[in-house]
């Protein structure tokens, strides 16, 4: 067994506005509860496409957001880097879809 050695790159995306911004800050919240590596001001989480789709469901519903608020922060999530977004991701499918690492510092 060897000894692997890497270094994180981290890419700054721009930062969302309106609700897509508090969606993100939602985001940040579960990646310090749930993440891997967490610390001051930063943490790091990944996610699967089914997560992110299932907070952001739970997300509008809790703050009564309507369909165009809900389809603007679809859009940015959707803009983000993932590997492997799937379009047709269903509901009763057991797949995952996308996945994601994401670094949120504040």
């Amino acid at each position: 067994m060897g000894l692997d050695i890497g270094i994180i790159t981290i890419t700054h995306l721009e930062r969302p506005d309106g609700v897509a911004y508090e969606f993100a800050c939602q985001m940040a919240i579960e990646a310090s509860v749930h993440g891997y590596m967490t610390g001051e001001g930063n943490n790091w989480a990944g996610f699967t496409q089914r997560q992110v789709l299932a907070m952001l469901d739970e997300f509008t519903e809790h703050r009564n957001l309507d369909a165009s608020a809900k389809a603007e922060i679809r859009a940015w999530v959707q803009s983000l880097p993932w590997d492997g977004w799937r379009d047709d991701l269903t509901q009763d499918a057991d797949e995952e879809g996308g996945l994601i690492e994401m670094h949120f510092n504040w």
